[in-house]
């Protein structure tokens, strides 16, 4: 019996210590993979916070690029607007209860009749009109040739008080364009900055970016792709009873009545033309609401024909009887 007891009680012991090695395999296999489970989302979870702090880092940097970005246009409208003041700041209403001549340099000024006691202001190559003493001069964009010209051939003018203007085109997109600072400075000139507007289909609306300079005094001047709207903003605030348009053909790009007769050959001539024109109609909705008192009178008009109130010269008239219009 007690060898039986005995037989029965090992017996006994090696199925315990067999269950006993099973769950410990089981154990030690659940272990394993709990401990390989821990370790793989720790790992996901720290390759995480390495992206988390990647997006942070970056965002951060954005941010500061974008302080940056802010700040520096800031720094350029304080310069723009201080520029601008010593510039134009005395000129708001100066040409009240007066007429101005705004003197571009198309084929009509040929036939152009001398208005008296009117207030001349110039661009470009009006400078070079034997008939014409001009009292204020626009001239921007120093890489057109005829510019270089026009800059030399301008010193000992007729008249000694001419007030010259002489515009930064686009300063941060051509270099080319920028009239340097020893010819503004020995020329006696007044610096302004002007923003080229060429096409319809690059201005966005929301961004006012095609808006002229109400107070060119703290604005930034805008044109398309001619200086006549550069010193149309002058004019305007400078508020006359009257403009008239002279040589402001629109039409027949290159041919002059003074200067060069050479189209700028680094623009289409046919973009020019609708730009310039789109320019003129901008610039009429402009004046209607904010200068509805002042008119503006095309003299011996071309392309810009049928916009403004037109009138004609003798002289031009005799050239083309088949025009019927008002004198001047």
């Amino acid at each position: 019996l007690s060898n039986q007891v005995a037989e029965q009680g090992a017996s006994l012991s090696n199925q315990v210590a067999e269950k006993v090695s099973v769950v410990s395999s089981e154990v030690a296999s659940v272990s394993g993979q709990l401990t390989d489970h821990v370790s793989s989302q720790v790992s996901s979870l720290s390759s995480r916070m390495l992206s988390i702090s990647d997006v942070v880092t970056s965002l951060y940097s954005l941010v500061r690029e974008e302080e940056y970005l802010h700040l520096e246009l800031i720094l350029k409208t304080i310069e723009l607007q201080h520029t601008h003041q010593e510039t134009f700041g005395e000129y708001k209403n100066y040409f009240q209860n007066r007429d101005a001549v705004l003197v571009a340099t198309g084929p009509s000024a040929i036939d152009f009749e001398i208005i008296d006691n009117a207030v001349y202001v110039g661009v470009n190559g009006a400078v070079c009109f034997d008939k014409i003493s001009l009292d204020y001069w626009f001239i921007q964009d120093y890489d057109n040739p005829e510019v270089k010209d026009y800059l030399e051939e301008s010193l000992g003018y007729k008249n000694k008080y001419l007030k010259r203007f002489y515009g930064i085109l686009n300063r941060y997109v051509n270099e080319k364009w920028v009239i340097p600072e020893k010819i503004i400075f020995d020329h006696k000139a007044s610096k302004y900055y002007v923003k080229s507007v060429w096409y319809r289909k690059n201005i966005s609306v929301l961004s006012f970016d095609w808006h002229f300079a109400l107070d060119p005094s703290s604005q930034i001047l805008r044109c398309y792709g001619s200086t006549v709207f550069a010193a149309m903003q002058f004019i305007l605030y400078a508020h006359p009873k009257k403009i008239y348009l002279v040589g402001c053909d629109t039409a027949n790009l290159g041919t002059h009545a003074v200067g060069k007769t050479t189209h700028d050959s680094r623009a289409d001539p046919q973009e020019c033309l609708e730009a310039l024109l789109f320019g003129w109609k901008e610039l009429k909705m402009f004046a209607s609401i904010y200068y509805p008192d002042t008119e503006i009178i095309s003299v011996n008009p071309v392309g810009l024909t049928g916009l403004f109130r037109d009138v004609y010269t003798e002289s031009y008239l005799e050239k083309h009887p088949e025009i019927r219009g008002d004198v001047l």
